[in-house]
């Protein structure tokens, strides 16, 4: 992967690279009327993607200026910028917040979608250009190994769900869930028949995951929304309204309060099953509910388990990531 974007570095990599337009001699452009001030937010957003492997799609661009001292920053003719867009083929453009409006106004009649960039670029620059690499990295079909890069490249440039969940459960779920099953589980021989886990924020990607890579004869996900992601209600609910959709019928189970957890999972796990060998897989979750679930699991003389996920740019990479045993089965020998 290459190193984050930083002022001051040059613009190579192993493939591909940047250098100055050579201006014929005898020719003096020294009067004319160009700026490229305009051009820095598109450049640096198309540099991001071609650094991390992927394919931009022309139908995306942007017009937005960098201030050294203020960070993004608006442009000028912003119209005569929309009109060029769309003539260019463009079908969604992107502006500097304070120039939405006189993009759409002119955007709208010519079938051109103008959006807004609202960060300054004072958090970060990668958080100012999330929106519009969004949008501008085309997304694979067919290909896993070029589907996965997507799925692990939208990871690093904006952290968790930053696919839509069509194209995740179309296209990345069973690659990924049959590349982390294919390892195994650290410590474990074999495949629980029984998997209980919780949903308490807004990760929708983790239990489906999970449900794809263990593929349980009885599967049950514990929703609750805690303190923490009630600051975040609605993306919590967005989130259990995604699991009830694929997830098998009556599979999801929606709890009040933290303190029902330990209950619900004891029930679950002691309950008859095909098989037998249970397991509670406590990645997701708060901590009081791993808590409750370890001491269901003990009850029950269930398996803990966790998805161990390499870190990148301080999100997790499922793509590498492998199941690990945390506390075995006492009926059950463990490798």
């Amino acid at each position: 992967m290459p190193p984050p974007l930083e002022s001051g570095r040059p613009i190579s990599w192993s493939s591909w690279g940047l250098q100055p337009l050579e201006i014929p001699d005898g020719l003096d452009v020294s009067d004319w009327p160009l700026s490229s001030d305009s051009g820095w937010f598109s450049l640096a957003g198309t540099l991001a993607v071609a650094a991390y492997g992927g394919r931009t799609n022309p139908e995306v661009g942007a017009s937005i200026a960098w201030s050294a001292l203020d960070g993004l920053a608006p442009v000028k003719c912003v119209e005569e910028k929309v009109r060029a867009a769309c003539h260019a083929g463009m079908k969604v453009f992107f502006v500097f917040g304070r120039d939405i409006e006189t993009a759409r106004s002119t955007g709208d009649g010519l079938g051109i979608e103008c959006r807004r960039i609202s960060e300054t670029g004072a958090a970060g620059l990668w958080k100012a250009l999330s929106p519009f690499l969004q949008e501008l990295d085309v997304p694979p079909r067919g290909s896993p190994a070029e589907v996965l890069d997507y799925y692990r490249r939208q990871k690093v440039l904006h952290g968790r769900r930053s696919v839509h969940q069509e194209y995740f459960v179309e296209e990345v779920l069973h690659e990924l869930a049959n590349r982390i099953r294919g390892k195994g589980i650290q410590g474990l021989d074999g495949w629980p028949d029984r998997l209980l886990i919780v949903q308490s924020g807004d990760n929708w990607e983790l239990a489906l995951i999970l449900h794809a890579v263990f593929r349980p004869a009885a599967f049950k996900c514990l929703s609750c929304m805690t303190e923490d992601s009630g600051e975040k209600a609605d993306n919590f609910l967005k989130a259990r309204e995604i699991l009830e959709r694929y997830l098998p019928e009556g599979s999801v189970d929606n709890l009040g309060d933290e303190s029902e957890v330990c209950d619900a999972a004891r029930d679950f796990l002691v309950s008859p099953a095909p098989g037998g060998i249970g397991a509670v897989e406590i990645t997701g979750g708060s901590k009081p509910m791993t808590v409750y679930l370890a001491w269901a699991a003990i009850y029950a003389g269930a398996h803990v388990l966790y998805l161990d996920a390499i870190k990148d740019r301080n999100n997790p990479d499922p793509a590498n990531a492998r199941l690990r045993l945390v506390r075995p089965n006492p009926d059950e020998p463990s490798s």
